[in-house]
């Protein structure tokens, strides 16, 4: 039987898991806001809030990731410059 093993980058650098936990936090934060100062959320309030924290912090993350220009070499010929005297 193989063994599986899980490294610790893998779980750091994965946006699914990153996204999962921001939004099960911010749904935390929700319900100990709602315990302390006693207000009316249903329950379709905490499925809202962690839909839209999950989908805004996983696109973060995946923007944050793209590549948006293959090359990095910026070529500037100062000889054809109009200010060269």
């Amino acid at each position: 039987m193989d063994k599986f093993t899980i490294s610790l980058n893998d779980i750091i650098y994965n946006n699914f898991f990153l996204a999962t936990i921001a939004s099960l936090l911010s749904v935390l934060l929700l319900f100990i806001d709602r315990c302390i100062f006693i207000k009316k959320n249903n329950y379709i309030t905490y499925i809202k809030l962690f839909l839209l924290i999950f989908i805004t912090v996983y696109l973060v993350l995946l923007f944050k990731d793209m590549n948006v220009s293959d090359n990095s070499e910026i070529n500037i010929n100062v000889n054809d410059s109009p200010f060269n005297n």
